[in-house]
This record gives structure tokens, sequence and C-alpha cells, in this order.
């Protein structure tokens, strides 16, 4: 068991720890200073060396970019100013006002297509596909998903009527 130490002992090992602390925080301050100093040195003589003049080159190439879009844009402007629409109408005709969208849900009867049938349904649904209403091309003639139809691409029989 260690002696048990008195009150001025205490007082005095107190003290002297402080003072070590106090010393050290100084140094370390010290030192703390001298690498900040280091630190910013560093950053600034990267910075003028290689960061700014990327960044500069950088600025430049974007400026040039949005420079030739905005030409871009402007003649694009005028192109579909005078442009005529490639939608079908026929065929938005077909989507949006096929009467058998237009029923209420109930349970579809099996069809069967012709080869024929088949390759224009496909034709249509492309077209569809390249305005973004194919889905609703497909649902408008009871066909629920695109993977019913992806298999008729391969069949020779509606080959021979896509061909023509």
């Amino acid at each position: 068991m260690p002696p048990k130490k008195k009150p001025d002992d205490v007082h005095q090992s107190v003290q002297e720890l402080l003072e070590i602390r106090a010393k050290h925080k100084e140094e370390l301050e010290k030192v703390d200073q001298h690498l900040g100093n280091r630190l910013e040195e560093a950053f600034e003589s990267i910075w003028t060396s290689k960061l700014k003049p990327i960044l500069d080159h950088l600025h430049e190439a974007a400026s040039g970019v949005i420079e030739e879009f905005s030409d871009f844009e402007n003649e694009f402007r005028q192109y579909m100013k005078v442009r005529e629409p490639d939608v079908n109408v026929d065929l938005l005709e077909d989507i949006l006002h096929n009467p058998k969208a237009k029923k209420p849900k109930e349970p579809r009867q099996r069809v069967t297509r012709t080869p024929e049938q088949k390759a224009k349904l496909l034709k249509k649904y492309e077209q569809a596909k390249d305005i973004g209403l194919g889905g609703i091309y497909l649902q408008s003639e009871g066909i629920k998903a695109a993977s019913q139809i992806a298999k008729w691409k391969d069949d020779p029989k509606v080959k021979k009527f896509l061909n023509s």
C-alpha cells in the first residue's frame, strides 16, 4: 500500500503537473502554428502552379461549349418552327380512341392473329414506341406486355409481311 501523501505534497505535485502542462501547451501551439504556416505555403504553391491553371482552362472550355450550345439552340428552335410533326395522327387516333381500350376490365378471350395482323400490330407498335406511347398502344390492342409480341419478330411468316 503506497504511503499517504501530505496535503502539501499533493499541492506541490499538482503545481508541478500544471507547470509541465503549460510548458507543453506553449510548445504545441508553436508546432501547430509552424505546421499551419507550412500547409498554407504548400497550398498556395499547389494552387498557383496546378489548380488555378486547370480551373481557368475548364472555365474557358465550359464557356466555349455554352456559347456553341446557345448557337445550336437557336438553330434548333428555327428548325422546329418549320418542321412538320412526325407523329402519325392515325396512330394516335387508334391508340386514344380505340373502343377496346375504353371497355371496363373484364376477362379477355384468347385472340388468334394471322401473321399479317401480327406484322401490322408490330409496325404500329414501333411507331407508337417511337413517340413514347408503345405501352398504351399495346393495351389498346388487348396485349398486356411487349414480351407477348417480341417473339413475333422472329416468326418467318410475320417477317415476310414486315418486309413487304
